[in-house]
Protein backbone atom coordinates (compact mmCIF):
# COMPACT_ATOMS: atom_id res chain seq x y z
CA UNK A 1 0.00 0.00 0.00
CA UNK A 2 1.47 3.60 -0.89
CA UNK A 3 1.18 3.77 3.20
CA UNK A 4 3.14 7.72 3.24
CA UNK A 5 -0.30 9.13 0.30
CA UNK A 6 -2.71 11.58 1.67
CA UNK A 7 -5.58 10.84 -0.48
CA UNK A 8 -8.94 8.63 0.32
CA UNK A 9 -10.43 7.98 -3.46
CA UNK A 10 -13.91 8.49 -3.93
CA UNK A 11 -14.65 7.74 -7.36
CA UNK A 12 -13.32 6.71 -11.00
CA UNK A 13 -15.59 7.70 -13.30
CA UNK A 14 -15.00 7.56 -17.40
CA UNK A 15 -17.53 9.58 -19.18
CA UNK A 16 -17.53 10.01 -23.26
CA UNK A 17 -17.62 13.01 -25.38
CA UNK A 18 -21.58 13.64 -24.83
CA UNK A 19 -20.91 12.76 -21.00
CA UNK A 20 -22.66 9.23 -21.01
CA UNK A 21 -21.32 7.17 -18.36
CA UNK A 22 -18.54 4.12 -19.97
CA UNK A 23 -17.67 3.21 -16.04
CA UNK A 24 -18.00 4.49 -12.42
CA UNK A 25 -16.96 2.88 -9.20
CA UNK A 26 -17.67 5.36 -6.07
CA UNK A 27 -16.34 4.58 -2.64
CA UNK A 28 -18.58 5.76 0.65
CA UNK A 29 -19.69 8.73 -1.62
CA UNK A 30 -22.92 7.99 0.16
CA UNK A 31 -25.20 7.83 -3.12
CA UNK A 32 -28.87 5.89 -2.39
CA UNK A 33 -29.12 5.50 -5.97
CA UNK A 34 -28.07 5.03 -9.67
CA UNK A 35 -29.68 8.35 -9.92
CA UNK A 36 -28.13 10.17 -7.65
CA UNK A 37 -25.17 9.02 -9.57
CA UNK A 38 -25.82 9.82 -12.94
CA UNK A 39 -26.49 13.62 -11.96
CA UNK A 40 -23.01 13.75 -9.89
CA UNK A 41 -21.67 12.71 -13.27
CA UNK A 42 -23.80 14.90 -15.24
CA UNK A 43 -22.73 18.04 -12.92
CA UNK A 44 -19.00 16.76 -13.66
CA UNK A 45 -19.21 16.69 -17.14
CA UNK A 46 -20.53 19.71 -17.62
CA UNK A 47 -18.56 21.70 -15.18
CA UNK A 48 -15.78 19.77 -16.70
CA UNK A 49 -17.03 21.01 -20.33
CA UNK A 50 -16.97 24.58 -19.87
CA UNK A 51 -13.45 24.08 -18.33
CA UNK A 52 -11.34 22.11 -20.48
CA UNK A 53 -10.98 22.68 -24.26
CA UNK A 54 -7.80 20.39 -24.76
CA UNK A 55 -8.43 16.70 -25.69
CA UNK A 56 -5.55 15.01 -25.84
CA UNK A 57 -3.46 17.60 -23.47
CA UNK A 58 -0.49 16.38 -21.52
CA UNK A 59 -1.66 17.92 -18.25
CA UNK A 60 -4.45 17.03 -16.07
CA UNK A 61 -6.54 19.27 -15.37
CA UNK A 62 -9.12 19.97 -11.84
CA UNK A 63 -12.30 21.36 -10.72
CA UNK A 64 -13.94 22.10 -7.96
CA UNK A 65 -17.46 20.33 -7.29
CA UNK A 66 -19.10 21.59 -4.11
CA UNK A 67 -17.13 19.57 -1.21
CA UNK A 68 -15.34 17.13 -3.92
CA UNK A 69 -12.30 17.54 -5.96
CA UNK A 70 -12.09 15.99 -9.42
CA UNK A 71 -9.03 15.57 -11.21
CA UNK A 72 -9.45 14.74 -15.16
CA UNK A 73 -7.63 14.28 -18.17
CA UNK A 74 -9.76 14.67 -21.62
CA UNK A 75 -8.87 12.35 -24.41
CA UNK A 76 -10.00 11.83 -27.45
CA UNK A 77 -13.56 10.85 -27.07
CA UNK A 78 -13.64 10.33 -22.99
CA UNK A 79 -12.78 12.10 -20.31
CA UNK A 80 -10.83 9.90 -16.81
CA UNK A 81 -11.75 11.40 -13.56
CA UNK A 82 -10.22 10.84 -10.07
CA UNK A 83 -12.40 12.02 -7.09
CA UNK A 84 -12.00 12.88 -3.60
CA UNK A 85 -12.86 15.53 -1.17
CA UNK A 86 -12.19 18.88 -1.77
CA UNK A 87 -9.76 19.50 1.70
CA UNK A 88 -7.17 16.26 0.75
CA UNK A 89 -4.18 17.02 -1.64
CA UNK A 90 -5.47 17.08 -5.23
CA UNK A 91 -1.84 16.20 -6.16
CA UNK A 92 -2.31 12.85 -4.74
CA UNK A 93 -5.52 12.25 -6.91
CA UNK A 94 -3.20 13.74 -9.95
CA UNK A 95 -0.62 10.64 -8.89
CA UNK A 96 -3.12 8.31 -8.97
CA UNK A 97 -4.43 9.52 -12.61
CA UNK A 98 -0.83 9.59 -14.14
CA UNK A 99 -0.68 5.84 -13.23
CA UNK A 100 -3.84 5.08 -14.18
CA UNK A 101 -3.29 6.90 -17.52
CA UNK A 102 0.41 5.35 -18.20
CA UNK A 103 -1.03 1.69 -17.13
CA UNK A 104 -3.98 2.08 -19.95
CA UNK A 105 -1.40 4.02 -22.60
CA UNK A 106 1.31 1.30 -22.50
CA UNK A 107 -1.52 -1.64 -23.07
CA UNK A 108 -3.44 -0.55 -25.70
CA UNK A 109 -1.83 -0.18 -28.84
CA UNK A 110 -5.15 2.26 -30.36
CA UNK A 111 -4.63 4.63 -27.43
CA UNK A 112 -6.87 5.74 -24.55
CA UNK A 113 -10.29 5.71 -26.42
CA UNK A 114 -14.14 4.81 -25.56
CA UNK A 115 -13.41 1.78 -27.98
CA UNK A 116 -10.70 0.32 -26.40
CA UNK A 117 -12.59 0.93 -22.96
CA UNK A 118 -15.20 -1.01 -23.59
CA UNK A 119 -13.99 -3.69 -25.36
CA UNK A 120 -11.90 -4.40 -22.13
CA UNK A 121 -14.21 -3.26 -19.72
CA UNK A 122 -13.60 -6.43 -17.36
CA UNK A 123 -9.41 -5.50 -17.44
CA UNK A 124 -9.71 -2.00 -16.82
CA UNK A 125 -11.86 -2.63 -13.13
CA UNK A 126 -8.65 -4.78 -12.64
CA UNK A 127 -6.45 -2.24 -13.36
CA UNK A 128 -8.34 0.41 -11.06
CA UNK A 129 -8.74 -2.38 -8.40
CA UNK A 130 -4.64 -2.58 -8.56
CA UNK A 131 -4.52 0.57 -8.09
CA UNK A 132 -7.03 1.38 -5.64
CA UNK A 133 -8.65 -1.01 -2.76
CA UNK A 134 -12.04 0.29 -1.50
CA UNK A 135 -10.95 3.89 -1.56
CA UNK A 136 -7.19 3.41 -0.37
CA UNK A 137 -4.42 3.66 -2.86
CA UNK A 138 -2.03 0.65 -3.58
CA UNK A 139 0.26 1.79 -5.43
CA UNK A 140 1.55 4.38 -8.16
CA UNK A 141 4.25 2.56 -9.50
CA UNK A 142 2.58 1.48 -13.31
CA UNK A 143 5.06 -1.36 -13.57
CA UNK A 144 4.28 -2.76 -10.65
CA UNK A 145 0.57 -2.96 -11.67
CA UNK A 146 1.63 -4.23 -14.69
CA UNK A 147 3.90 -7.16 -13.17
CA UNK A 148 0.62 -7.89 -10.78
CA UNK A 149 -1.15 -8.27 -13.23
CA UNK A 150 0.80 -10.93 -15.26
CA UNK A 151 1.45 -12.96 -12.56
CA UNK A 152 -2.09 -12.94 -11.41
CA UNK A 153 -3.45 -13.69 -14.66
CA UNK A 154 -0.57 -14.86 -17.41
CA UNK A 155 -3.65 -14.85 -19.99
CA UNK A 156 -5.09 -11.89 -19.47
CA UNK A 157 -4.58 -10.14 -22.55
CA UNK A 158 -3.27 -12.50 -24.75
CA UNK A 159 -6.56 -11.93 -27.37
CA UNK A 160 -7.01 -8.51 -26.38
CA UNK A 161 -5.03 -5.55 -27.57
CA UNK A 162 -3.49 -5.71 -24.17
CA UNK A 163 -1.44 -8.91 -25.15
CA UNK A 164 1.96 -7.13 -26.15
CA UNK A 165 3.13 -5.71 -23.53
CA UNK A 166 1.42 -7.94 -20.60
CA UNK A 167 3.50 -10.44 -22.48
CA UNK A 168 6.64 -8.11 -22.21
CA UNK A 169 5.78 -8.26 -18.52
CA UNK A 170 5.70 -11.32 -18.06
CA UNK A 171 9.18 -11.91 -19.84
CA UNK A 172 10.18 -9.48 -17.30
CA UNK A 173 9.18 -11.71 -14.94
CA UNK A 174 10.24 -14.73 -16.27
CA UNK A 175 13.90 -12.91 -17.21
CA UNK A 176 14.04 -11.74 -13.00
CA UNK A 177 13.61 -15.75 -11.93
CA UNK A 178 16.15 -16.90 -15.07
CA UNK A 179 18.89 -14.28 -13.48
CA UNK A 180 17.97 -15.59 -9.97
CA UNK A 181 18.47 -19.36 -10.71
CA UNK A 182 22.12 -18.20 -13.06
CA UNK A 183 23.10 -17.00 -9.59
CA UNK A 184 22.11 -19.91 -7.67
CA UNK A 185 23.80 -22.28 -10.46
CA UNK A 186 27.14 -20.40 -10.48
CA UNK A 187 27.22 -20.39 -6.44
CA UNK A 188 26.45 -24.01 -6.31
CA UNK A 189 29.67 -24.60 -9.32
CA UNK A 190 31.95 -22.18 -7.19
CA UNK A 191 31.16 -24.93 -4.06
CA UNK A 192 31.92 -27.43 -6.36
CA UNK A 193 35.09 -26.34 -7.59
CA UNK A 194 36.30 -24.95 -4.17
CA UNK A 195 35.31 -28.89 -3.02
CA UNK A 196 37.42 -30.36 -5.75
CA UNK A 197 40.54 -28.12 -5.31
CA UNK A 198 40.31 -28.57 -1.60
CA UNK A 199 40.23 -32.08 -1.88
CA UNK A 200 43.20 -32.07 -4.56
CA UNK A 201 45.04 -30.68 -1.71
CA UNK A 202 44.67 -33.04 0.81
CA UNK A 203 45.76 -35.84 -1.77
Amino acid sequence: MASDMVGNIKGVIVLDIEGNRLLAKYYNMGFSSVEEEKLFELKLYNKSSKQSHNRGGVFNEILNLGKYVAVFKPHMDISIYIVGTNDDNELVYSDVLDTLNSVLDSLSREGIERKTIIDNMSEFLIIIDEIIDNGIIMTLDSEDVLSQLAKKNPNLGESLSFSKVFSKAKSQIAKSFGAQQKESNTQQNSLLFYLHVSQEQLW
